[in-house]
């Protein structure tokens, strides 16, 4: 009976051995980008991404005051003035700290969407591959792990004959989607108070927004004067440009990844750094129009659209934005200012751009991949400490 009972505990702990030595180089056996996602816990995309989005706002947010305030045409400079024309005279009338001013709430808008964005991109390419569309991935439903052998998931072809291209395009759409909806107030908050420091102080329909508290002050105030759809104003035109540029930018940047590292597991770095400037670049420019539109609908600065319902108590705002749809909207603006004018702030867009997906991508890759590390360190002290008993 003694011999039986060790036995049976010898084969118990071979087994144990081997599924932590399996789970412990998950990591390190990641044979593409896509597995490597596969095998990064959604927590990890979640976090990484999260910090990525705070930090990479933050060093551009000066930049991102100069766009808005371009998309918007709230600025004090006459003409077409340059971004560092613009950056000093901002600096000057109002103070550096102006250049910050409403930084808070992009902060507190951008740093959960960029974790939504990793976090529900994946999520969404394991669904659409366990509904067949796309190609599947042996142990996508099982969290990115095959188990018929503990290896990272490889790809098997579409069930529904659609690309992985495809499925990456819908994952990424669907990704940016869910994000705008859940924060989309906070960008409204934000893009009010941009605009709101060039005729004065940081205020919202006449609330004083000072810190996170009087980010939930300034929201309390829009929809005690204009209602809940007060802070949903341009949300039409916002999802109506994200999906397509989350679709464009999560895509590409999946797909340029795994073209980077084909071959020789995943891509180191600064390749991964420069395959997200590649994809924001090409997301952003795609789908710019849209998020003119989007912001000036928030500031009432449409041609045509009365600039009074905006920041006022007491204006019927439902009449107004009744009259204003997305694609009036557009050409309005264009009429009033040529096609340019969809385009205005551009520039300033790609050149805040570039510094802002350097930060945001390499901190999100570093993370995650630190992350992933630490994950793998604590399974192989798991499987010691199980070889040990």
């Amino acid at each position: 009976r003694r011999h039986t009972t060790m036995t049976a505990g010898a084969g118990s702990s071979r087994a144990a051995r081997e599924r932590h030595r399996r789970r412990g180089n998950l990591v390190a056996e990641t044979s593409s980008s896509s597995s490597a996602d596969a095998a990064t816990s959604p927590l990890t995309h979640l976090v990484a991404g999260s910090i990525a989005g705070g930090l990479s706002r933050t060093v551009a947010a000066p930049l991102e005051t100069v766009r808005v305030r371009l998309m918007t045409g709230a600025t004090a400079t006459g003409g077409s003035p340059s971004i560092l024309a613009m950056l000093a005279d901002i600096s000057r009338r109002e103070g550096v700290r102006a250049l910050w001013k409403g930084n808070a709430a992009v902060v507190a808008r951008f740093a959960p969407t960029k974790g939504l964005d990793f976090f529900t991109f994946n999520l969404y390419k394991r669904a659409l591959s366990a509904v067949g569309v796309g190609p599947v991935r042996a142990g996508d439903e099982n969290g990115g792990i095959d188990r018929r052998g503990g290896h990272p998931s490889t790809s098997r072809p579409s069930r529904g004959g659609v690309s992985v291209s495809a499925q990456r395009a819908v994952a990424g759409g669907l990704a940016g989607a869910t994000s705008t909806a859940l924060l989309y107030p906070l960008d409204n908050i934000a893009t009010r108070l941009a605009t709101s420091a060039a005729t004065g102080a940081a205020r919202v329909n006449g609330v004083r927004v000072v810190g996170a508290l009087g980010l939930l002050r300034a929201m309390h105030r829009v929809v005690s004067t204009e209602g809940v759809r007060g802070l949903y104003r341009g949300f039409g035109p916002a999802v109506v440009g994200i999906v397509p540029e989350a679709a464009i930018t999560y895509g590409f940047y999946d797909a340029l990844k795994e073209w980077a590292g084909k071959g020789r597991g995943e891509c180191g770095l600064a390749e991964a750094t420069a395959c997200g400037i590649a994809a924001a670049l090409a997301g952003t420019a795609a789908t710019f129009p849209a998020s003119v539109v989007s912001r000036r609908m928030i500031t009432g600065t449409v041609p045509g659209l009365d600039p009074s319902t905006s920041g006022a108590v007491g204006v019927d705002r439902k009449r107004a934005r009744a009259s204003m749809g997305l694609f009036k909207a557009m050409r309005a603006v264009a009429e009033a200012e040529g096609v340019l004018g969809l385009y205005r702030g551009l520039g300033t867009a790609s050149v805040r751009l570039v510094p802002m997906a350097i930060v945001s991508f390499a901190s999100y890759e570093w993370l995650r991949r630190w992350m992933d590390a630490a994950d793998a360190r604590r399974t192989k002290r798991a499987g010691i400490e199980v070889d040990a008993a």
